[in-house]
C-alpha cells in the first residue's frame, strides 16, 4: 500500500507570506525581516522543527535560542491562523461556528498565563501563541461536544 501525501497547509504559507513578517519584526526586530519566507518554505516543503531552525540560524547568523523561538513561535502563528480561516469556511458552509478550544503541552513547563487556559473555549479573542516561546496550539470542537464546565464558559463569554 503506497503512503498518503502530506498536503502542505496552504492557508498557512499564505498567512505566513502575508503578514509574518510584520510580527516578526515587532516582535525581534528589523534584523529578522524576511524571516517569514522560511516559515512559508517550511510548511511548503515539510521542513522538520531542526531544519527551520538551522535555516533560521544560518540566514540569520542569530544564536540557536533565538532561531528556536521564532521557529516555534511562528509556526505556531501561522498554523494557528490557517485554523481560524478554516472555522470560517467551515462556518459559511454548515451555518454553525464551531469552538475554539485552547490546547497546552501536559507537562510542568506550561507557563502561568497559559495553564488555566488548557483545554477550555478561546472566549476573549486571545490565541496562542500567547507569547514568544509558546508552546501551546488552537483545536476546535462542536458545541455538542462541551464538557459541562467547558459549556458554561462558552455560553458566558463576552458578546
Amino acid at each position: 500500500m503506497s503512503e498518503i501525501p502530506e498536503i502542505p497547509n496552504i492557508d498557512a504559507i499564505n498567512w505566513a507570506r502575508q503578514y509574518g513578517d510584520e510580527i516578526i519584526i515587532r516582535v525581534y526586530g528589523e534584523h529578522y525581516k524576511g524571516a517569514s519566507v522560511l516559515i512559508a518554505q517550511a510548511y511548503l516543503k515539510g521542513w522538520t522543527y531542526p531544519e527551520l531552525v538551522k535555516a533560521i540560524e544560518s540566514n540569520y547568523s542569530c544564536p540557536p535560542d533565538i532561531a528556536k523561538t521564532i521557529a516555534s513561535t511562528e509556526m505556531t502563528r501561522a498554523h494557528t491562523n490557517a485554523e481560524l480561516m478554516m472555522e470560517q469556511r467551515y462556518f459559511e458552509m454548515f451555518g454553525e461556528h464551531l469552538v475554539p478550544i485552547w490546547k497546552t503541552c501536559n507537562d510542568e513547563h506550561v507557563c502561568d498565563f497559559c495553564r488555566p487556559r488548557r483545554e477550555q473555549p478561546i472566549t476573549d479573542d486571545i490565541y496562542p501563541p500567547a507569547h514568544p516561546g509558546c508552546r501551546c496550539m488552537l483545536s476546535y470542537i462542536s458545541e455538542g461536544y462541551l464538557t459541562p464546565e467547558q459549556q458554561e464558559k462558552w455560553n458566558n463569554r463576552p458578546r
